[in-house]
C-alpha cells in the first residue's frame, strides 16, 4: 500500500487537523500533493509528505540539528533493538512509538507530540501524561 492510501494515516491527519486547525491547508496544490477532506469541511487538505513533515520542525530548538537528527534525538533508538529496555518508561515509549507502521506515521506523531504535546491512542490525539 501507498503511504497515501493508508487510511491510519488519512484518520491521524484528519484528527490533527482538527487539534490544529490549518496546519495542513494549503490555498493550491501541485501534482507532488495528496489531499483529503475532513467530514463537515468542503475544503481539501494537504496529506503531508514525509519531507514536509520534517520540514514543520526545522524552526524548533536545537535548530543546529537538521530534522532528521532532531528525529532521531526524540525518537529513541532503542525502537530498534531487542536489548535496551532500561525500564518501565522506556517499554511505554516503546509500545508508543512501535505501533506506527510507517515513516510518515512515525513523523506525524513525532511532529504532534514536539509541536501539540499530543499523542495518537489509535483513534484520536489526547494530551500527552508524560508531561
Amino acid at each position: 500500500m501507498n503511504w497515501y492510501e493508508d487510511p491510519i494515516y488519512i484518520k491521524m491527519c484528519e484528527k490533527a487537523e482538527r487539534v490544529a486547525p490549518g496546519l495542513f491547508y494549503k490555498s493550491f496544490y501541485d501534482s507532488h500533493d495528496y489531499t483529503f477532506k475532513v467530514d463537515g469541511n468542503d475544503l481539501l487538505w494537504s496529506l503531508p509528505r514525509q519531507d514536509q513533515l520534517q520540514a514543520m520542525l526545522e524552526h524548533r530548538p536545537l535548530k543546529d540539528r537538521d530534522p532528521v537528527d532532531w528525529f532521531c534525538y526524540g525518537v529513541p533508538g532503542y525502537l530498534y533493538s531487542d536489548d535496551f529496555g532500561y525500564g518501565e518508561e522506556d517499554d511505554i515509549e516503546i509500545a508508543y512509538y512501535g505501533q506506527f507502521t510507517s515513516m510518515e506515521q512515525l513523523w506525524l506523531a513525532f511532529v504532534m507530540l514536539t509541536l501539540y504535546n499530543k499523542r495518537w491512542n489509535g483513534e484520536d490525539w489526547i494530551n500527552d501524561l508524560a508531561t
